[in-house]
């Protein structure tokens, strides 16, 4: 009915990519030459794979396999987690970016623009239309702080209803952020000097809309403030880094909802503290010490 079947992983197939990854990974660990957060534990003649790089590897050997096993075929993608091998075959597609037959040398001006003036145009109904190359990120932490810190929607240009919903704010700023990663992988591997700086140019904006699009989230802060530290911006990470703590303690401070609706503990005695409970230190509230401390240096 739908013509022919695109050709997918088989059995086999999902085995030689665990079989491969194995014994790189092997190889690279007697060199000492893991990944961060790689690792993996032999239990008998078993060896148990460890962490969220091993299975990501192995998704981009089949996702790999699948792109070449289907050339016939269009493919986009709406990345989930960076995978290497896509990088050169990458190039912005509105809200999601299309996976090329052939690696691009670069990403051409008419790419680029097309990919700002889409952004551009499409959160100016959610967050207003005044992010742009030039907008500071004093005046991005402002607004930040205002209307998702103190809800302050007085001569907000966008839509307070998404400002109030965190699942599109998670959604959007993830898309965009994807894109802003590409950017960036594209001035990191650039030997233009003016190359880089035009994609240095572009993933900071990217990154700017992924975070006034959902500031609280950690992922998000993380990529830009790695650009920014590249950049030796530490101020601007540090302002990044302070706007995205403060967001983040405020959600830690909700009140969690009852265990179960219908139960009602107001009968219950309360046990008063005096002591306050210890301040959780979070990843994102660790680098911000991190950065401080660089900067007192």
């Amino acid at each position: 009915m739908y013509g022919s079947r695109i050709y997918i992983p088989t059995q086999r197939d999902v085995t030689n990519a665990f079989n491969e990854y194995q014994e790189d990974m092997r190889r690279r660990h007697r060199e000492g030459k893991l990944l961060p957060g790689e690792s993996f534990q032999e239990v008998g003649e078993i060896t148990e794979l460890r962490g969220q790089i091993a299975v990501m590897d192995i998704n981009g050997a089949l996702s790999k396999l699948m792109f070449e096993r289907n050339a016939e075929r269009e493919f986009y993608l709406e990345e989930s987690f960076p995978l290497n091998w896509m990088y050169p075959h990458l190039s912005p597609h509105g809200l999601i970016m299309k996976i090329n037959r052939e690696a691009l040398s670069e990403l051409s001006g008419d790419i680029v623009e097309r990919d700002h003036e889409y952004w551009t145009r499409y959160i100016g109904p959610m967050v207003g239309d005044r992010l742009d190359y030039s907008t500071s990120l004093a005046e991005i932490r402002a607004f930040v702080e205002r209307v998702y810190l103190r809800h302050e929607l007085s001569g907000f240009a966008g839509d307070p209803a998404y400002v109030r919903n965190e699942i599109p704010q998670e959604s959007f700023s993830r898309l965009r952020s994807s894109i802003g990663g590409l950017y960036a992988w594209r001035a990191q591997n650039s030997k233009s000097p003016v190359e880089k700086e035009r994609m240095l140019t572009e993933a900071d904006l990217a990154f700017r809309q992924a975070f006034v699009l959902y500031p609280g989230s950690p992922g998000v802060a993380f990529r830009y403030i790695n650009l920014l530290l590249g950049q030796k911006r530490l101020d601007d990470a540090i302002l990044i880094a302070e706007a995205a703590v403060k967001l983040e303690e405020q959600a830690r401070s909700r009140p969690e909802p009852p265990a179960h609706p219908q139960e009602d503990f107001s009968h219950k005695p309360m046990v008063e503290s005096r002591t306050a409970p210890p301040k959780l230190i979070t990843q994102l509230g660790s680098l911000l010490e991190q950065l401080k401390r660089m900067k007192s240096r």
